[in-house]
């Protein structure tokens, strides 16, 4: 018996665990693709410098899961100097978007670890909003409404 073989020169790239915790990340790759059950999915691939580690995340875009990707863009856009889109907006999601608003930004998420099929993992449990903000009210969910309302000395604060 014999096995054709081409040689790829690759190193072992078995994930590394990442312990439970709050950490910086910054978003250094992403594929769209389908789940095993037909829905849409977005993989988000987010670099922890201070562990040099990566972590694949992924994102299923169904009705009950919708919330997750509004905390990705309240995490990921302010960084990236972009506003939120206002509630209720349509929006398409295409490798346009994701670099406009999400690639190459940094923000914060919280690890957790699962057990998975007898398996432990590591998986982001939350992306936390505007911890990297470089706009006013950002990351918030809602618009800063203060920044376009005219100044009235009867507001008492």
């Amino acid at each position: 018996m014999s096995i054709e073989y081409e040689y790829q020169d690759m190193d072992n790239n078995t994930p590394k665990a990442i312990p439970a915790g709050e950490y910086n990340v910054k978003v250094v790759g992403h594929e769209f693709g389908m789940s095993s059950t037909g829905k849409d999915k977005l993989t988000l691939d987010l670099h922890f410098s201070e562990l040099d580690a990566n972590l694949k995340a992924d994102l299923y875009f169904t009705p009950a899961a919708a919330w997750k990707f509004d905390t990705v863009l309240k995490c990921f856009a302010p960084g990236k100097g972009k506003r939120l889109p206002a509630k209720g907006d349509r929006i398409t999601i295409n490798s346009g978007f994701i670099q406009e608003y999400v690639m190459d930004s940094e923000g914060k998420v919280v690890v957790v670890e699962e057990v998975y099929m007898e398996k432990k993992r590591s998986k982001v449990d939350k992306y936390l909003a505007g911890a990297h903000l470089e706009i006013p009210g950002a990351g918030s969910g809602q618009a800063n409404l203060l920044e376009d309302e005219e100044e009235d000395e009867n507001v008492p604060f």
